[in-house]
């Protein structure tokens, strides 16, 4: 069988092209081509080799008319259609004026024909039974006529190797070539993790201590469940970890790892979805096996949410690879048989769309939310980012925890890199107190612009602007505290930034005041922008503004206020649809509670507002935006002299700070 493919390999390699009869038939004319071809068992194939041959030596070329006049008078024996590059250019017909079975070229004569008259020969041939073949006279060397074909050989055969090296690689297998078994794809991506080469404690973990306290209770009940199993306790099935990415759910999983003592299997829960339908329901199964081996055991399930999301949801429809997954997960951690002695934790972002028959007691008995740090737990965590460094003045950490409102554990531990990063770039043997300043600058504002080819007039207006902010700023001190105001241009677009933090007591319940005096704040620069036109005059010799431009007023404010003006509606909105702190409390939106996504809040239909109601909440936003920014025009133009003066400081040094406003006695009657 080896030789006979081999000689056919070699056969098409080598064999001209022109040696095969090909039919190319047209399209209203196949099904009676492929027919006639069918029953054709008397036309000699020797004859297609003497047509592409010996086609110069055929006998007396015939007329069409001629043609017509044989085929009338049943005078033609048979036919073959010539064709190059699959047009008819001709035929040869063979005549019945032979005296023996054996035909000669003298009875072969060439007849051109127009390609639009052949439909009607065929079914003239059809008519009256005679026997016709189409050949191809395109010369092609018989090895360019192979290549393509063995081209799409090759890479269809290559795909299926890919395919199947793929498939081998990922069950753990060899390549294409080595024994593969098909059932390697189910196993599990889980991780058996080392516990003894952690070096995570939970002395490591700062900012979260409710969340940590509840993790350090399991680990003590696995290493002494004596001492719980006496009082009637029993060890909580799951923890689920949810909060905000950066604060610490895995790191807080990694303390338990290598505090325990106990095996530990990790796995990412993205990684139990696979192309093919129920692998990912076996390697859970796999991983709970494993799991039930090592007992006592703790296995993390990281971003819960790729696998838990709420059924019956989702472009996927109610039954999917991955709801097939989640079902193997819910038997296996609260199904018919129980499992004594492992505790399963997992981390997400997003518990609001976990299936509620996933995070009900007896899966997860303890749900830990590990929020955003509050400012001593950002001191805490800045102390163990910056214990391994060397400090100018570690004081400044605490304004460093006062100026990261917002930050997570993961943010500061960025800033703490950077701030490194940018005193060995000074050539600094230690870190100094304008490296973290500089360090939080890039993270949150952006790099600072290398050259500043901004006019002066642009300048001056930045100064405006920002100094529009920082006055109101520094008026409500109850609630604020000024740090610094530049214009130093960065790369991110801004000309410009006011820096400022609130008061410790409004982090966690802002008040009615505190939310109206962010308003102003955001207003500030524009505000400031229209007190910077109404106080300048513009002259243009070609045309008036106010003839030109009626009854259209501040034409000379800029665009750089459009990100306060978001920030103000956004503001607004949430006071009104939010927080309920409106004229009507009853303006509640309940769409606004949740992120939209395919989850939870795509299988319930939030949107329980009439359209009177949005109206409503439209109207008061407008009514809340247009009256703080009218207060910050009044705040401004009774603190005008105050204003120019820090304008005119602000534009020759370009960063001043609180100190600087420190007895311009700035105030609102």
């Amino acid at each position: 069988m080896k030789y006979f493919k081999c000689f056919t390999f070699l056969y098409f390699l080598i064999a001209p092209s022109n040696a095969f009869l090909k039919p190319i038939p047209t399209s209203n004319t196949r099904s009676k081509i492929m027919t006639n071809l069918q029953i054709d068992n008397e036309m000699p194939s020797f004859i297609a080799q003497k047509i592409y041959k010996e086609f110069s030596s055929y006998g007396s070329p015939w007329s069409f008319t001629k043609f017509v006049e044989e085929l009338n008078s049943k005078g033609i024996e048979g036919i073959t259609f010539i064709s190059q590059d699959n047009n008819i250019k001709g035929l040869v017909a063979i005549d019945n004026h032979h005296n023996t079975n054996e035909y000669d070229l003298q009875n072969m004569h060439n007849v051109k024909i127009v390609p639009d008259l052949v439909d009607n020969v065929l079914h003239k041939l059809d008519l009256q039974h005679i026997t016709y073949d189409f050949i191809d006279t395109t010369t092609n060397n018989g090895l360019f006529s192979f290549i393509p074909g063995f081209i799409q050989f090759f890479f269809i055969f290559y795909l299926i190797s890919s395919l199947f090296s793929l498939i081998s690689s990922r069950g753990g297998g060899g390549g294409f070539m080595n024994t593969m078994n098909p059932m390697d794809i189910v196993k599990g991506k889980h991780t058996d993790v080392n516990t003894e080469k952690i070096d995570v404690k939970f002395d490591d973990v700062a900012g979260c201590d409710e969340a940590k306290n509840e993790l350090v209770e399991v680990v003590d009940f696995l290493k002494n469940p004596e001492k719980y199993e006496s009082a009637g306790a029993k060890i909580p099935r799951g923890i689920l970890l949810e909060g905000p990415p950066g604060t610490g759910k895995t790191l807080l999983a990694q303390a338990v790892a290598g505090e325990s003592g106990v095996s530990f299997l990790y796995a990412s829960s993205s990684q139990f979805i696979e192309m093919f339908v129920g692998v990912g329901a076996s390697r859970v199964r796999e991983l709970f096996k494993k799991a039930k081996e090592k007992t006592p055991c703790v296995i993390f399930l990281d971003e819960l949410d790729a696998v838990g999301r709420q059924r019956g949801t989702g472009l996927a429809g109610g039954n999917d690879e991955r709801e097939q997954t989640l079902n193997e997960i819910l038997t296996n951690m609260d199904g018919f048989e129980k499992n004594e002695g492992i505790v399963i934790i997992a981390a997400t972002n997003r518990a609001d769309i976990l299936d509620s028959a996933l995070t009900r007691p007896g899966r997860f008995d303890r749900k830990v939310v590990v929020g955003l740090p509050d400012k001593e737990g950002r001191r805490e965590i800045l102390d163990i980012h910056f214990r391994n460094k060397i400090l100018r003045n570690s004081t400044y950490l605490d304004n460093i925890a006062k100026l990261t409102n917002g930050f997570s554990g993961a943010d500061l531990s960025n800033l703490a890199n950077e701030a490194a990063i940018l005193s060995v770039r000074a050539n600094n043997t230690n870190i100094t107190t304008q490296n973290m300043y500089d360090a939080f600058e890039k993270m949150t504002i952006g790099l600072p612009a290398n050259k500043d080819t901004r006019p002066k007039e642009i300048i001056n207006m930045i100064s405006y602007h920002e100094m529009g902010h920082a006055i109101i700023t520094y008026l409500f001190s109850d609630m604020f505290e000024l740090q610094a105001v530049t214009i130093n241009a960065n790369k991110n677009g801004a000309g410009g930034y006011t820096l400022f933090t609130p008061k410790d007591k409004y982090e966690s319940y802002p008040t009615k005041k505190y939310i109206l005096s962010n308003i102003m704040i955001a207003l500030g620069g524009r505000a400031a922008e229209y007190i910077l036109q109404s106080n300048t005059t513009f002259y243009n010799n070609k045309y008036v503004d106010m003839n030109v431009f009626q009854n259209l007023n501040d034409l000379y404010v800029t665009t750089g206020a459009s990100n306060d003006l978001k920030q103000a509606n956004s503001l607004a909105r949430r006071y009104v649809s939010l927080f309920g702190m409106g004229k009507n409390i009853a303006l509640y939106d309940s769409a606004n509670t949740g992120q939209p996504f395919l989850g939870r809040n795509l299988a319930t239909n939030n949107d329980k507002l009439s359209e009177y109601s949005k109206e409503s909440i439209d109207k008061e936003i407008e009514n809340i935006v247009s009256f703080c920014y009218y207060q910050a025009v009044n705040i401004l133009l009774q603190n005008r002299k105050q204003m120019f003066k820090l304008v005119k400081k602000l534009n020759k040094e370009k960063t001043i700070y609180k100190q600087d406003f420190d007895g311009m006695d700035i105030k609102f009657n």
